[in-house]
């Protein structure tokens, strides 16, 4: 019985232990700017493959993978316009040519996002003159409160006065 105990205490702390030594590693925190240059460095060696390789299998593979670092949902500075073009040059190279469904999915998926970009644009700079509008309307309205104040406190203190001449007026009639 007691020797059950102990190979069970063993046991449950082993446990325990790997339980936490597996958590400690999946636990792996990178930096968004780390995850940038990241990216970066390997765009960069793509593209220096694409320069130093002329017409070698290499170098349209690196437009396929420069189009997958392009659009990577990890990437924090993805360029679809840029996928776009880099999948447009690896497409006629592709081993698979014509029979390849994904990609030609991507491609029109890529296309699409494309299309919808200059509206997107004309969007997001009307959100950001909305964005400055609503901060100016904001700050005005903060401006409006505080005269608001001063003023009900001004009025108040008229209120005030105006009580006291009033006294006093009763005061010189009676006498």
């Amino acid at each position: 019985m007691g020797r059950i105990t102990i190979v069970m205490k063993i046991g449950f702390a082993w446990a325990i232990i790997s339980f936490l030594i597996g958590c400690a590693s999946i636990q792996e925190r990178t930096n968004p700017k780390d995850k940038a240059a990241a990216y970066s460095t390997e765009i960069a060696r793509l593209e220096t493959i694409i320069l130093k390789k002329p017409e070698s299998s290499k170098k349209w593979q690196a437009y396929y993978q420069l189009a997958q670092l392009y659009i990577s949902y990890e990437n924090p500075r993805r360029n679809y316009k840029k996928a776009l073009e880099n999948l447009k040059l690896y497409f006629p190279h592709h081993p698979t040519y014509g029979d390849d469904h994904d990609l030609r999915n991507w491609l029109l998926v890529l296309k699409e996002i494309q299309k919808q970009s200059p509206q997107i644009e004309y969007q997001n700079k009307k959100i950001k003159k909305l964005t400055a509008k609503l901060k100016k309307s904001k700050q005005a309205n903060r401006a409006l409160k505080k005269a608001n104040k001063t003023l009900a406190m001004k009025i108040d203190m008229l209120k005030t006065l105006d009580r006291r001449v009033e006294e006093k007026r009763k005061n010189y009639s009676s006498e």
